[in-house]
C-alpha cells in the first residue's frame, strides 16, 4: 500500500503541518532542467494556511510504502505562486524549485570574463559560476544593482566538476534560467547531455549539474527501483509471441 502526504512549511522552511485529507494532489517532476509544477486541491478548512499572502509557501510531496519510513519524491519541493478559491475548495498551484533561476538574470555588464563571458569553460562549471554569482553570496562587487537580497539562503552549489563540453557564450543581463538551459542544448548538441537543476532534500536546496556521456551505463543508479522503496509489486514479463523464425535451404 502506497500512502501519500502533504507536507507544508514556510518559505524558510519551518513546518507549518501535514495534509492528508486532500482532495487531490497532481504533480509533474522534471528531471530534464525544465520546471516542474503542482496542482493541489484543499478544503476550503485549510484557508488559514493556503491564501494569496502565502506565496512561495514550500509544499513537499512523501510517499510511503507498506508503513516504511516516508521518504520525499523527486528530490523536490513546490513553491505557492496561485490560489483559485470557491465556497468549498482551493486549487493551489506551485511550481518547483527549478522556477526560481527564472527570478534572476545574469546581472553583471557585458564582456565580464568569468561572469557574464565564458571562453573555452566546461559547461557544467558555467551553470554553477552563474548560479553563485548570482544566486549566493559568491556574487562579485561590481554586480548590477543593490546586493543585499541576492543569496539565496537555503541554496548551495555543488563544486565544479568540468562535466559537459567546453564551449564559449556571453550572457551578460540574460535570464538565469534560459542562459542555463542553452548552455546545457549547446553541449547536448555537441554530443554531451547535460543539465543543471536545484534539488532538495526536505529541508536544503542544492544546485548540481548531471552529465550523461553517451555509451555510459546508467542502470544501477534508476531512480524507481524496489531498493529504494519508491515501487512495489514489480512484475517481470516475458513477450515473445512476436518472434519469428525463418528458415531457407
Amino acid at each position: 500500500m502506497i500512502i501519500y502526504s502533504v507536507r507544508y512549511s514556510t518559505p524558510d522552511g519551518s513546518l507549518i503541518g501535514y495534509i492528508n485529507d486532500f482532495e487531490s494532489c497532481r504533480y509533474v517532476i522534471r528531471g530534464d532542467g525544465g520546471v516542474g509544477a503542482m496542482e493541489l486541491v484543499i478544503s476550503t478548512a485549510h484557508s488559514d494556511w493556503f491564501n494569496p499572502a502565502n506565496v512561495d509557501y514550500r509544499i513537499t510531496v512523501w510517499r510511503s510504502i507498506n508503513n516504511q519510513q516516508p521518504l520525499l519524491e523527486g528530490a523536490t519541493e513546490f513553491l505557492t505562486v496561485g490560489w483559485k478559491i470557491t465556497n468549498t475548495k482551493i486549487t493551489v498551484t506551485a511550481l518547483s524549485l527549478q522556477s526560481l533561476l527564472q527570478r534572476r538574470i545574469v546581472a553583471y555588464y557585458a564582456g565580464l570574463a568569468d561572469y557574464s563571458k565564458f571562453t573555452n569553460k566546461y559547461a557544467g562549471n558555467i551553470m554553477k559560476v552563474l548560479v553563485r554569482t548570482n544566486c549566493t553570496s559568491g556574487f562579485a562587487a561590481n554586480r548590477d544593482g543593490v546586493d543585499t537580497y541576492v543569496p539565496m539562503n537555503n541554496l548551495t552549489v555543488n563544486g565544479d566538476a568540468n562535466d559537459g563540453v567546453q564551449l564559449s557564450i556571453r550572457c551578460s543581463r540574460n535570464n538565469l534560467f534560459d542562459t542555463i538551459t542553452t548552455i546545457a542544448q549547446s553541449s547536448m548538441q555537441s554530443g554531451t547531455w547535460i543539465v543543471g537543476q536545484i534539488t532538495s532534500n526536505g529541508s536544503a536546496w542544492t544546485f548540481d549539474t548531471y552529465p550523461l556521456y553517451f555509451g555510459q551505463d546508467r542502470r544501477g543508479q534508476s531512480v524507481l527501483s524496489l531498493g529504494n522503496r519508491n515501487v512495489e509489486q514489480v512484475e517481470l514479463t516475458y513477450d515473445r509471441t512476436k518472434e519469428y523464425t525463418t528458415a531457407i535451404s
